[in-house]
């Protein structure tokens, strides 16, 4: 099979114009065969990062007009000779332009095979190629400058000073162990106590930081609870932007789970309408209000809605009992009508309460507000390191507790070469975040999240 490879890089469909991607040892060579210049310049005579325009061709002729891009090795996406067919956008020639390079003896690239080889090749790191996918996939603002960050290395450098720190613990360890009689200074209890306590501490820092990576990147699970026929569906369609729940002044209209996905502001929430939770002995409401109640246990944001224009009842105070002990925003609404609602009862049961009009949006910045003030993202510095993924939260964690067991090591008064056993175990879990130390199988998990193409 060819090293060289090549699939269509931009999504199927018709557009104005469609990529079609060709990397390895004969991407010039095969691109050469298919596409024919005009003018002088041609696919092996031009710098990288020139432009050629041109005629596209296979077995049965000229069938398009192109745009031939070139990248040189090394300094292209994959690190290889890369060439990109700049092409009309339909998927009829996108593939006849593909096919067209797998019969000049391309191979057909594989899920995620263009970014792997730009991390085989030492373009990327391992979470610098996770990244690529998480700015393809960005729904905001916040989660396309996360993304962006950890591509630009900000993340890997962390790291990176970790493996050196914890490289340098290693090395002095195996170093004055070994060589007793050499003139090497003396490492002491206290020497790798401070040094396993530096480590130690950024590990921490490195771990807090997942749960907002986590909001960022992927959103947060979200439910509207409250009573019947205090705005729910109308809260879910102004936060949705259309008609995704069906809204009448009859209480009890919604009676299944509606789920959208939806941005406040820079967060996305994967957001659950749920039936009206009350007493009640129809059946198929009951099954609703059930349902209601699972789908709060299970969310980690509960929008607790009240209708500022009645008082508190026995229903009400079933929602704030239900929502005590999660993370709610108590949403008072109908704020464009008469307030008859107890303010101080809603403002003493919850630490945040954001006072709205669904109906009128109204309100809505003070919502979006809140929910960043309880996920702490008003502060959000995409030049600070997080971990956006569970790997990544998974090596950290085994890091931190290799680092914890060579802390007990000494506590213990065990010998240097024990301790020593810990601190490699340290370095080998934060190798193993850049991919320095990955497993084939963890890396080829990796990629086949990715589209073809990228």
């Amino acid at each position: 099979m060819s090293n060289t490879i090549a699939a269509i890089a931009t999504p199927y469909g018709v557009g104005g114009i469609g990529i079609v991607r060709i990397s390895g040892d004969n991407a010039k060579k095969i691109a050469s065969e298919i596409f024919i210049p005009i003018g002088k310049r041609n696919i092996n005579n031009v710098k990288g990062f020139s432009a050629i325009y041109g005629k596209v061709k296979d077995s049965e002729g000229i069938f398009d007009e192109a745009v031939v891009t070139v990248y040189n090795s090394p300094k292209s996406y994959t690190g290889e000779d890369c060439i990109e067919i700049s092409c009309h956008g339909g998927t009829y020639i996108m593939e006849r332009v593909l096919n067209a390079a797998l019969e000049a003896g391309a191979s057909m690239a594989d899920s995620g095979e263009f970014t792997k080889r730009a991390f085989l090749n030492g373009k990327l790191s391992l979470e610098q190629a996770e990244s690529v996918i998480d700015l393809i996939n960005a729904k905001s603002k916040l989660s396309a400058a996360a993304a962006l960050s950890v591509k630009d290395g900000v993340l890997n450098r962390k790291i990176n000073l970790l493996i050196e720190e914890t490289t340098g613990l290693t090395a002095h360890l195996n170093v004055w162990t070994d060589y007793p009689d050499e003139d090497i200074p003396e490492v002491t209890d206290d020497d790798l106590r401070t040094g396993l306590s530096k480590i130690k501490s950024d590990l921490e820092e490195l771990l807090k930081s997942y749960d907002k990576g986590k909001i960022i990147k992927d959103g947060v699970s979200t439910v509207i609870v409250g009573k019947p026929n205090v705005g729910k569906s109308t809260l879910m369609n102004a936060l949705s932007g259309q008609q995704t729940s069906i809204v009448t002044h009859i209480a009890g209209t919604t009676r299944d789970i509606v789920e959208e996905t939806v941005k406040v502001g820079d967060i996305v929430l994967k957001i659950a309408d749920t039936a009206g939770i009350h007493s009640t002995e129809d059946l198929v409401e009951s099954i609703g209000v059930e349902a209601a109640i699972k789908k709060t246990s299970a969310s980690a944001l509960v929008l607790a809605v009240f209708d500022g224009t009645s008082p508190i009842d026995d229903d009400d105070k079933k929602i704030v009992e239900l929502t005590k002990n999660h993370t709610a925003l108590a949403v008072i609404n109908k704020g464009d009508m008469q307030i008859k609602i107890d303010k101080n009862y809603i403002y003493d049961n919850f630490k945040y309460v954001a006072e709205i009009s669904a109906k009128e949006q109204e309100g809505m910045d003070i919502l979006s507000d809140k929910i960043k003030e309880i996920y702490k993202i008003n502060n959000f510095d995409s030049s600070t390191p997080m971990l956006y993924t569970l790997r990544q939260k998974e090596c950290v964690m085994k890091a931190y507790k290799s680092l914890i067991e060579a802390e007990n090591a000494l506590d213990m008064g065990m010998t240097f070469d024990a301790v020593n056993v810990c601190i490699e175990d340290v370095l080998s879990s934060l190798l193993e975040i850049s991919g320095k130390a990955a497993s084939e199988e963890i890396v080829n998990s990796i990629f086949a999240k990715f589209c073809v193409g990228k």
